[in-house]
């Protein structure tokens, strides 16, 4: 009996190791005003922790809004394409050519015909942690 509880526990820590390899990284939450016409914004930094894929969970973009965003590298150069026309609660997991170590934040922008500064918020992630947090 003690031998089958070992194994049982022993086969559940694997399990939970594995789960937290494969995903990688965490949510990072965000709330913003993105300007008018074609504005743009940036999260805080947030260091890349593997190969994945990026992840941007859109929980609110004011007023039936889109924006569009990209992950960068520090200095703003590109670390991905744009993904377009975000609106709320839209998960997106898209590919990224930043790798592990690398400091990467996201670029929000609303679109050159938005007329008004629009509220967004909710989560991104330079990896793919697995859920779908919004």
């Amino acid at each position: 009996m003690r031998r089958l509880i070992a194994g049982t526990w022993m086969f559940a820590l694997l399990i939970s190791i594995i789960a937290t390899v494969a995903a990688a990284g965490s949510w990072y939450w965000y709330d913003v005003t993105v300007p008018k016409f074609g504005g743009s914004t940036t999260t805080y930094n947030q260091t890349k922790q593997s190969y994945d894929n990026a992840s941007w969970c859109s929980y609110l973009v004011g007023a039936d809004y889109k924006i569009n965003g990209r992950l960068e590298f520090v200095n703003n150069d590109a670390a991905s394409e744009w993904v377009t026309d975000i609106g709320d609660h839209t998960l997106v997991v898209y590919p990224t050519w930043a790798g592990p170590g690398q400091v990467v934040h996201m670029r929000l922008a609303t679109q050159w015909w938005t007329p008004v500064d629009v509220q967004a918020q909710g989560y991104w992630s330079p990896d793919n942690p697995g859920g779908k947090p919004c």
